[in-house]
């Protein structure tokens, strides 16, 4: 959100609507696996896929912060911004 309203003001409804999806589509993907490993392992190995779900929410969170860190360019947000409509 905050690097829509920096580089593409116009954005941020789109970039609000896209965060939520993404909630959303985690929640989803969340219920699934739980359900298959509940089917094939068993009740007792959802905690164990928990924590390896935690351990690449931490990879992604800090591959995001690096990602975040490089500087954009202003044009090549606009490009993005245009692919996606």
């Amino acid at each position: 959100m905050i690097l829509a309203k920096r580089f593409v003001p116009s954005a941020v409804d789109l970039a609000s609507s896209l965060n939520i999806a993404g909630f959303s589509g985690g929640i989803m993907l969340g219920a699934i696996l739980g359900g298959i490993v509940i089917d094939f392992a068993g009740l007792a190995y959802t905690p164990l896929v928990a924590a390896l779900m935690v351990g690449l929410s931490v990879i992604l969170t800090v591959v995001a912060i690096v990602l975040q860190n490089e500087p954009v360019h202003e044009t090549e947000a606009e490009g993005l911004l245009t692919n996606l409509r």
